[in-house]
């Protein structure tokens, strides 16, 4: 349908293929790729299971995180581990997404069918909804079922849309790769080697003060470094069920510890922009392999008869 409506409204002007408005390609891109999610339930089961059981898993694993001084240690790993579940979780899912459809693509983008900013943002949105709904359920059944700080009603929700940051963050880093490395096997592969780094440096194993200097890039392009700090100062600060923070004087101060560079709200807007700028990463690396340097046109050969015939 989408590319006999295109067709029809291709209009050649000195050389150039102009297709349809900007607005036309994004509408059509968008509504086939949503139908292209619904009509694939197993996937969306599949997802929907993997966010319960990481959820449920960490519950079981941290269960009751305490009062006492080691619930400072045990709620420290389960933010990063909760960070850790939803941005694996959204790379290894966005891995997909372009790679199956990297030979439709290339051929409608050849034929001029829509630019790459009205495809990449088509098919980004339209998955939008589905990347609310996994990190919501899984950062909801952790947040409550192991007992967060609920002294505040904004804290569970700073902790869902910090959650939401890392998943469209996530997302972001592997839209890049599945685009940059053109077999999916090769990206998956390449997961640990690209994403452990990041992880390391995030602020949970190595302090911050501690980084070398050559480790920097690493650390500060981390999504787990701005998430683990945003989850860390939604949790400690007015926190009233730890008791050694609530002693008089307090006997422990887990934000000290860290030394954090960035403050709260600083480091979930960093996330976002994060976010940003790898979807404007992808988008030009999209450009580049769907932009020839030159069009390369193969001429059928013929055969031994035709050739005998067109002799004189």
């Amino acid at each position: 349908m989408m590319q006999l409506y295109l067709s029809k409204k291709t209009k050649i002007v000195q050389g150039q293929v102009f297709q349809t408005s900007f607005v036309t390609q994004f509408i059509l891109l968008f509504v086939r790729s949503f139908i292209n999610e619904l009509r694939n339930p197993m996937e969306l089961r599949m997802k929907t299971f993997q966010a319960i059981f990481t959820a449920i898993l960490i519950i079981i694993v941290f269960g009751d995180i305490g009062v006492e001084v080691s619930g400072v240690q045990n709620r420290n790993g389960l933010l990063f581990f909760l960070i850790t579940g939803v941005c694996f979780g959204a790379v290894q899912g966005a891995l997909g997404t372009f790679s199956a459809e990297r030979p439709l693509f290339l051929r409608e983008r050849l034929n001029k069918q829509y630019t790459v900013a009205a495809y990449f943002w088509g098919k980004g949105l339209s998955e939008f909804p589905f990347q609310i709904i996994w990190p919501w359920i899984q950062v909801s059944i952790v947040y409550f079922g192991c007992g967060l700080s609920t002294s505040l009603p904004e804290k569970y929700w700073i902790a869902t849309l910090t959650c939401l940051a890392v998943y469209f963050t996530g997302t972001a880093y592997g839209m890049a790769m599945s685009i940059a490395i053109p077999k999916a096997e090769i990206a998956m592969a390449m997961i640990p080697i690209l994403l452990v780094p990041l992880m390391a440096f995030g602020g949970f194993f190595v302090n911050q003060n501690k980084v070398p200097v050559y480790f920097y890039p690493f650390q500060y392009i981390s999504p787990w470094k701005y998430a683990f700090q945003v989850l860390a100062w939604n949790e400690f600060t007015d926190n009233r069920d730890l008791k050694c923070l609530n002693a008089k004087p307090p006997t422990c101060d887990p934000l000290a510890v860290h030394n954090f560079r960035e403050g709260m709200w600083l480091s979930l807007l960093i996330l976002f922009l994060l976010g940003v700028i790898f979807r404007i990463l992808a988008v030009l690396i999209m450009y580049l392999i769907s932009t020839p340097a030159r069009v390369k046109i193969t001429v059928p050969q013929q055969n031994s008869k035709q050739q005998a015939a067109l002799q004189p």
